[in-house]
């Protein structure tokens, strides 16, 4: 599961909800890119933060990993992903 937060430059919760098309598409097709020969299957829902006066941010189920840089390890930290 996959909490993806929108950044600080988004500074109200109107101008926040009206970005999210355009965020969710570019990642869509980021993830459509990485993962090309599978078909990439998801739930995804947006959720008002209570603790930022409701600033929205996307949960995702995916069966596939996101495109996100990887530690030493091989694995993806939770600072890995960003829009």
């Amino acid at each position: 599961m996959l909490t993806h937060t929108l950044g600080n430059r988004y500074k109200d919760v109107p101008s926040a909800y009206k970005a999210l098309r355009k965020l969710w598409n570019k990642l869509r097709m980021a993830v459509n890119r990485d993962n090309h020969q599978n078909k990439w299957q998801y739930a995804a829902f947006v959720e008002g933060q209570p603790q930022r006066q409701f600033m929205p941010h996307f949960h995702i189920i995916s069966s596939v990993l996101p495109p996100a840089k990887r530690n030493k390890r091989g694995k993806i930290t939770k600072h890995a992903f960003h829009d």
